[in-house]
């Protein structure tokens, strides 16, 4: 039986006539400190690491021009675990300090909430992104 989950790659043929092209940055500086509502609260499995997390966004605070606009929102990822067919997170964790500086004790009800965005730490080719306190 095939896995209704399961993507399929489709091969396509493409003319590679761009080289290599210089990657458009967005300045998050004006955002930084900014606020923005949650709007997403989605739970996620990394095949790589065969692992769970959970990713909190917030509403689009701008939109990216390209072959189609694209929403920029702030986000941040949490680790998730599993034990005896239950799915949490680790007590203390960043999650559960994150719920409880919301007066939240579920995920869900995040959504809505105001936070304030600032910079991710700089990732390995120095480049932030939009997350929130």
């Amino acid at each position: 039986m095939e896995d209704q989950n399961q993507k399929e790659d489709t091969r396509v043929e493409v003319e590679l006539d761009g080289g290599a092209m210089e990657v458009k940055q967005f300045d998050i500086a004006p955002y930084i400190g900014q606020k923005a509502k949650i709007a997403t609260v989605d739970v996620h499995y990394n095949e790589r690491f065969q692992s769970y997390y959970m990713r909190v966004a917030t509403e689009a605070v701008a939109y990216v021009d390209g072959d189609e606009k694209k929403p920029v929102t702030a986000s941040k990822l949490y680790a998730l675990m599993s034990q005896e067919g239950r799915f949490g997170w680790k007590k203390g964790a960043d999650l559960d300090n994150f719920l409880k500086s919301h007066g939240v004790t579920k995920p869900k009800d995040l959504i809505g909430k105001t936070v304030i965005m600032i910079p991710s730490k700089p990732n390995k080719e120095g480049v932030q992104f939009l997350q929130f306190n």
